[in-house]
C-alpha cells in the first residue's frame, strides 16, 4: 500500500507514418503519485532498433516527475509495434509501454 506509482501521460506512443531508416524521438513522460520514492531498477527496449537516451537513475521522489526518452530507428517496414519494459519498486514490478505505427520506404 505504501508502494511508489509511475503515472505516465501516454503508455503508448503512435508515430504514424516514417521512413525506412529515418529516427523519430519521443519522451514517455511520468510523475510519482505515490507515497514513496520511487526507484528504476531497469529499462530495456525490445529490440535494437529503439535506443534508450537516458533514464532516471536517482531516486523520483513523490509529487515529482521525470521521462524515458528514446529513440525509434525501424529498419523493416510495414506495421511495427515495439516495447520498452520498466522494472522499478512498484507493484507490480513490471510495466511495458508501447512504440507503434506505419513504417515506409524501401529496405
Amino acid at each position: 500500500e505504501n508502494a511508489p506509482v509511475m503515472e505516465f501521460e501516454n503508455e503508448t506512443f503512435e508515430f504514424e507514418n516514417i521512413a525506412v531508416g529515418s529516427t523519430v524521438k519521443h519522451s514517455f513522460k511520468f510523475k510519482n503519485t505515490g507515497k514513496v520514492a520511487l526507484l528504476l531498477f531497469d529499462v530495456k527496449a525490445s529490440c535494437g532498433c529503439t535506443v534508450l537516451k537516458g533514464w532516471p537513475k536517482e531516486p523520483i521522489a513523490p509529487g515529482e516527475s521525470a521521462e524515458i526518452p528514446i529513440e525509434f530507428t525501424p529498419n523493416v517496414t510495414g506495421q511495427n509495434e515495439k516495447s520498452v519494459s520498466i522494472v522499478a519498486n512498484t507493484i507490480p514490478s513490471t510495466k511495458k509501454l508501447r512504440i507503434r505505427g506505419t513504417v515506409v520506404g524501401t529496405n
